[in-house]
This record gives structure tokens, sequence and C-alpha cells, in this order.
């Protein structure tokens, strides 16, 4: 009786990896399609009978289920589909640097197993998805260079793993959520170039960790946040210029040893060109991004 229990088991088991696996082959089927694959720089194996760890750009786990997808710099165009949200093992998802269009898909909130997003350099409209508030693995969210609109949702205050920070160079507005304020391992943040407006909130004054912090090109107001007294690890890269500020910086900002100097009471620091040096090289996923 044991033995024909454990049969049934291991055949439900396999049942279901089969199940698994074909659906997400069928959502990279349905990428290739959407993103028009033919055109690809590389499209080595995609949509062949060959396993899917030897598909161009595809890692997948021990079970040989997709466990991270390459595609950036890859000649992509057209949208990311909903059906993207399939690859539930994902836990790193590359695509920038393609020409993608269209919304950020709902489905990508499915992804609970992410840690990487990086869909950067783009040509990415619409608003930023509350569901990604729900990829709660997050390491690193990079957003930046597309047409993005809308403001940013609260709920990314719930990605509280998340490093590092990236939305500059869109069309966002609004507020900074203080729900940022909850992101205590973030390193950098960076939400430059976009029209944001009202005061920077003073929960900023919580991400004690932070070495990169760029605010710049908005319509921010309101004065200095007496709370940046406690970001101690701010380096180089500190940047409020062209904005709506008060001039006025709280002396016990003024007296940090650690603080770099202000100047012209524009709240400038050394430019983004230091920035990209010091944040050049790091980990993600299995591999290393470089072109920052």
């Amino acid at each position: 009786m044991k033995n024909i229990l454990l049969v049934i088991i291991v055949s439900v088991c396999l049942s279901c990896h089969h199940n698994d696996y074909i659906r997400e082959k069928e959502a990279l089927i349905v990428l290739y399609n959407t993103t028009n694959g033919d055109n690809w720089k590389n499209n080595t194996n995609w949509c062949s009978d060959q396993p899917l760890k030897t598909w161009h750009g595809i890692k997948t786990n021990d079970e040989g289920l997709v466990s991270e997808l390459y595609l950036n710099s890859n000649q992509l165009s057209g949208t990311i589909p909903d059906e993207i949200g399939h690859l539930v093992h994902l836990t790193s998802l590359w695509l920038f640097s393609n020409r993608l269009s269209g919304h950020i898909p709902q489905g990508i909130g499915q992804l609970t197993h992410l840690e990487c997003l990086f869909l950067d350099n783009n040509n990415l409209s619409g608003t930023i998805p509350a569901k990604l508030g729900a990829i709660t693995n997050l390491k690193d969210l990079s957003l930046a260079d597309n047409h993005l609109s809308g403001t940013i949702p609260d709920e990314l205050g719930a990605l509280t793993q998340l490093q590092r920070l990236w939305l500059h160079n869109n069309q966002l507005s609004g507020n900074i959520p203080s729900s940022i304020g909850n992101l205590t391992k973030l390193t950098s943040l960076n939400l430059s170039n976009n029209q944001l407006s009202g005061n920077i909130p003073n929960r900023i004054g919580q991400l004690t960790k932070l070495v990169d912090l760029d605010l710049s090109n908005n319509q921010l107001s309101g004065g200095f946040p007496i709370t940046f007294a406690h970001l101690t690890r701010i380096g180089y890269s500190f940047n409020l210029r062209n904005n709506k500020l008060s001039d006025t910086v709280p002396n016990k900002i003024k007296s940090m040893s650690n603080w770099p100097t202000i100047k012209n009471k524009k709240w400038i620091l050394p430019t983004w060109r230091v920035y990209k040096r010091i944040c050049r090289l790091y980990r993600c996923g299995s591999k290393y991004r470089t072109d920052l």
C-alpha cells in the first residue's frame, strides 16, 4: 500500500513539473513573439525543442525551470507580455537597453522570487504598477530612462530588502512617498530628472545606509530635512540641484565632518560621473552588471 502511495505521489509531482515546464515554455514563446524575436541580436535555440537552459539568455534551476533571464541589449522591440508573470521561479530579469514600449505588465508582480529587475533604457510608458510592491525579495529595481508617468506608488515601501532604487529620467510627478523611509537597506536612491514636487520626506533620514542620493532636476520645494544628519555614509554623489528648495542648510548638517561641502548655495555635490564610477561594478544574480 505504501509503495502504491509513493508511486502516486511521484507521478503527481512529475506531472506538476511537466505542466510548469510547458507553462514556462509557452510564456517564453509569447515573449519572443511580442518582442519581435526574429529580429533579436541573438535568438539561439528560442522556440526550439532544445532544453530551456540552451536558449540564449536563460539560466535554469536544478528542476530545469527558468530562474534567470538575461536579454539586455538584444534588440527587443514591442511590448512585455503579461505572461512574463508565469515565470514564477525567476530571480533575475534583465531587459534593459532594448526598444521595449507599452506598459509594465501587471504580471511582473507575480514574480515573488525576483531579486533583480532591470527594465531601464527602454521606451516604456504608463504608470509604475503598484503590484511591484508584492515582490518583497527585490534587491535591485531600475526603471530609469523610460517615459513612465504618474506617481511613485506608496506600495514600493514594502520592498524592505531593496538596496538600489533607480527611477531617474522619467516623467514621474507628485510627492516622494514617505513610505520610502521603510527601505532601510537602500544604498543608492536616484529619482532625478522627473517632475516630482512637494517637500523631501523627513523619513529619507531613516535610510542610514545611503551612499548615493540624487533628487536633482525636479520641482521639490521646502527646506533641507534636518533628518539628513543621520545619513552618515553619504559620499560624493549627493545632488539636489535644480529644484525649488530653500537655500538654508541647518547648522547641524553644516557641522558634520563627513558631509561633503555644499557649493554656491545650489545644493550641488560632485557630478553624476562620480556616482557612475562608484557604482560601476556589482553582482546581481549570477552576473555582474558593468554598464552603469
